[in-house]
Protein backbone atom coordinates (compact mmCIF):
# COMPACT_ATOMS: atom_id res chain seq x y z
CA UNK A 1 0.00 0.00 0.00
CA UNK A 2 2.90 2.31 0.74
CA UNK A 3 4.17 1.81 -2.82
CA UNK A 4 0.86 3.06 -4.23
CA UNK A 5 0.87 6.10 -1.96
CA UNK A 6 4.44 6.98 -2.93
CA UNK A 7 3.94 6.26 -6.62
CA UNK A 8 0.74 8.26 -7.16
CA UNK A 9 1.13 11.05 -4.59
CA UNK A 10 1.33 14.37 -6.38
CA UNK A 11 -0.20 16.75 -3.89
CA UNK A 12 -3.21 16.86 -6.21
CA UNK A 13 -4.77 13.66 -4.91
CA UNK A 14 -5.95 12.35 -1.59
CA UNK A 15 -4.94 8.75 -0.89
CA UNK A 16 -6.14 6.68 2.05
CA UNK A 17 -5.28 3.08 2.75
CA UNK A 18 -7.04 0.53 4.94
CA UNK A 19 -10.09 2.75 5.43
CA UNK A 20 -12.62 1.09 7.75
CA UNK A 21 -16.31 1.16 6.85
CA UNK A 22 -19.40 0.01 8.69
CA UNK A 23 -22.90 -0.38 7.35
CA UNK A 24 -26.14 -1.93 8.54
CA UNK A 25 -25.29 -5.37 7.23
CA UNK A 26 -21.55 -5.25 6.52
CA UNK A 27 -18.27 -3.85 7.71
CA UNK A 28 -14.69 -4.15 6.59
CA UNK A 29 -11.70 -2.26 5.29
CA UNK A 30 -11.22 -0.57 1.95
CA UNK A 31 -7.61 -1.19 0.93
CA UNK A 32 -7.19 1.88 -1.28
CA UNK A 33 -9.20 5.09 -1.68
CA UNK A 34 -7.93 7.66 -4.20
CA UNK A 35 -9.71 10.96 -4.83
CA UNK A 36 -8.74 13.58 -7.42
CA UNK A 37 -10.61 16.77 -6.44
CA UNK A 38 -9.82 18.50 -9.76
CA UNK A 39 -11.54 15.79 -11.83
CA UNK A 40 -13.99 14.61 -9.12
CA UNK A 41 -12.79 11.04 -9.70
CA UNK A 42 -12.84 8.49 -6.91
CA UNK A 43 -11.19 5.06 -6.98
CA UNK A 44 -12.16 2.37 -4.49
CA UNK A 45 -9.86 -0.66 -4.68
CA UNK A 46 -9.06 -3.90 -2.96
CA UNK A 47 -5.47 -5.11 -3.28
CA UNK A 48 -4.79 -8.84 -3.38
CA UNK A 49 -1.35 -10.33 -2.94
CA UNK A 50 -0.39 -13.91 -3.70
CA UNK A 51 2.47 -15.97 -5.01
CA UNK A 52 2.73 -15.41 -8.75
CA UNK A 53 0.98 -18.53 -10.02
CA UNK A 54 2.92 -21.01 -12.11
CA UNK A 55 0.95 -24.18 -11.45
CA UNK A 56 -2.70 -25.08 -11.77
CA UNK A 57 -3.14 -25.12 -8.00
CA UNK A 58 -1.56 -21.67 -7.65
CA UNK A 59 -3.79 -20.28 -10.45
CA UNK A 60 -6.83 -21.61 -8.61
CA UNK A 61 -5.63 -20.04 -5.34
CA UNK A 62 -4.91 -16.69 -7.03
CA UNK A 63 -8.35 -16.77 -8.67
CA UNK A 64 -9.89 -17.40 -5.25
CA UNK A 65 -8.13 -14.34 -3.80
CA UNK A 66 -9.23 -12.19 -6.74
CA UNK A 67 -12.77 -13.55 -6.38
CA UNK A 68 -12.71 -12.56 -2.70
CA UNK A 69 -11.60 -9.07 -3.76
CA UNK A 70 -14.49 -8.86 -6.24
CA UNK A 71 -16.92 -9.90 -3.50
CA UNK A 72 -15.46 -7.25 -1.17
CA UNK A 73 -15.80 -4.56 -3.85
CA UNK A 74 -19.41 -5.60 -4.49
CA UNK A 75 -20.18 -5.24 -0.78
CA UNK A 76 -18.45 -1.83 -0.72
CA UNK A 77 -20.54 -0.75 -3.73
CA UNK A 78 -23.70 -1.79 -1.88
CA UNK A 79 -22.56 0.12 1.21
CA UNK A 80 -21.75 3.29 -0.78
CA UNK A 81 -25.15 3.14 -2.48
CA UNK A 82 -26.83 3.48 0.94
CA UNK A 83 -25.07 6.81 1.58
CA UNK A 84 -25.75 10.25 0.21
CA UNK A 85 -22.94 12.29 -1.33
CA UNK A 86 -21.90 14.05 1.90
CA UNK A 87 -21.97 10.82 3.93
CA UNK A 88 -19.77 9.15 1.30
CA UNK A 89 -17.11 11.85 1.49
CA UNK A 90 -17.23 11.96 5.29
CA UNK A 91 -16.96 8.20 5.79
CA UNK A 92 -14.16 7.93 3.26
CA UNK A 93 -12.23 10.71 5.03
CA UNK A 94 -12.51 13.07 2.07
CA UNK A 95 -13.59 16.69 1.77
CA UNK A 96 -17.22 17.24 0.80
CA UNK A 97 -17.78 16.50 -2.86
CA UNK A 98 -18.74 19.59 -4.87
CA UNK A 99 -20.72 17.27 -7.13
CA UNK A 100 -21.18 13.51 -7.22
CA UNK A 101 -17.80 11.98 -8.07
CA UNK A 102 -17.17 9.59 -10.90
CA UNK A 103 -16.55 6.39 -8.92
CA UNK A 104 -14.44 3.55 -10.24
CA UNK A 105 -13.98 0.20 -8.55
CA UNK A 106 -11.00 -2.10 -8.96
CA UNK A 107 -9.30 -5.19 -7.65
CA UNK A 108 -5.53 -4.95 -7.91
CA UNK A 109 -3.56 -8.18 -8.20
CA UNK A 110 0.20 -8.60 -8.23
CA UNK A 111 1.19 -9.81 -11.67
CA UNK A 112 -1.94 -11.89 -12.29
CA UNK A 113 -5.44 -10.65 -13.08
CA UNK A 114 -7.36 -13.91 -13.24
CA UNK A 115 -8.09 -16.66 -15.68
CA UNK A 116 -11.10 -17.24 -17.89
CA UNK A 117 -12.83 -18.99 -14.99
CA UNK A 118 -13.02 -15.79 -12.95
CA UNK A 119 -16.35 -14.00 -13.42
CA UNK A 120 -15.72 -10.25 -13.36
CA UNK A 121 -18.85 -8.13 -12.82
CA UNK A 122 -19.46 -5.11 -15.02
CA UNK A 123 -18.18 -1.90 -13.52
CA UNK A 124 -15.24 -3.49 -11.71
CA UNK A 125 -11.74 -3.54 -13.17
CA UNK A 126 -9.05 -6.04 -12.33
CA UNK A 127 -5.64 -4.44 -12.73
CA UNK A 128 -2.06 -5.64 -12.39
CA UNK A 129 -0.16 -3.85 -9.61
CA UNK A 130 3.13 -4.33 -11.45
CA UNK A 131 1.68 -2.43 -14.42
CA UNK A 132 0.31 0.39 -12.26
CA UNK A 133 3.72 0.81 -10.63
CA UNK A 134 5.61 1.21 -13.91
CA UNK A 135 7.90 4.28 -13.91
CA UNK A 136 5.84 5.93 -16.68
CA UNK A 137 2.94 6.33 -14.22
CA UNK A 138 4.95 7.73 -11.30
CA UNK A 139 3.28 10.91 -10.00
CA UNK A 140 0.65 10.62 -12.73
CA UNK A 141 -3.05 9.93 -12.35
CA UNK A 142 -3.86 6.42 -11.15
CA UNK A 143 -7.01 6.72 -13.26
CA UNK A 144 -4.92 7.09 -16.43
CA UNK A 145 -2.94 4.00 -15.44
CA UNK A 146 -6.08 1.95 -14.74
CA UNK A 147 -7.72 3.08 -18.00
CA UNK A 148 -4.60 2.34 -20.03
CA UNK A 149 -4.37 -1.13 -18.51
CA UNK A 150 -8.03 -1.86 -19.23
CA UNK A 151 -7.64 -0.63 -22.81
CA UNK A 152 -4.59 -2.83 -23.30
CA UNK A 153 -6.41 -5.84 -21.83
CA UNK A 154 -9.42 -5.32 -24.12
CA UNK A 155 -7.14 -5.06 -27.16
CA UNK A 156 -5.33 -8.27 -26.21
CA UNK A 157 -8.62 -10.08 -25.65
CA UNK A 158 -9.96 -8.90 -29.02
CA UNK A 159 -6.77 -10.07 -30.71
CA UNK A 160 -6.98 -13.45 -28.95
CA UNK A 161 -10.62 -13.84 -30.05
CA UNK A 162 -9.58 -13.20 -33.66
CA UNK A 163 -6.78 -15.74 -33.40
CA UNK A 164 -8.98 -18.41 -31.84
CA UNK A 165 -10.40 -21.19 -33.96
CA UNK A 166 -11.96 -24.50 -33.19
CA UNK A 167 -11.29 -27.70 -35.05
CA UNK A 168 -13.61 -30.66 -35.35
CA UNK A 169 -12.21 -34.12 -34.95
CA UNK A 170 -14.34 -37.23 -35.40
CA UNK A 171 -13.28 -40.42 -33.70
CA UNK A 172 -15.38 -43.58 -33.73
CA UNK A 173 -18.40 -41.59 -34.88
CA UNK A 174 -18.08 -38.99 -32.09
CA UNK A 175 -17.23 -35.40 -33.06
CA UNK A 176 -15.08 -33.31 -30.72
CA UNK A 177 -14.67 -29.55 -30.94
CA UNK A 178 -11.10 -28.68 -29.97
CA UNK A 179 -9.76 -25.17 -29.40
CA UNK A 180 -6.85 -24.04 -31.54
CA UNK A 181 -5.13 -20.80 -32.35
CA UNK A 182 -3.63 -19.57 -35.55
CA UNK A 183 0.07 -18.91 -35.44
CA UNK A 184 1.19 -15.32 -34.87
CA UNK A 185 2.04 -13.58 -38.10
Amino acid sequence: MTKFKEHFSTGKVIIHTNRHYTGDSDSGDIDLVVFEPKSDCLLIAEVKGFIHPDSTEEVVQANQKLKKGLEQITRIQDWLNTLDQNEQSSRLGLPNFSRPPSVEFAVIGNGFVGSDYLCIPDGISIVDAEYLLLPKFKEKSIFDAVHEYQKRLLEENAKADQDFLSSSVTLAGITFELPSWIAAK
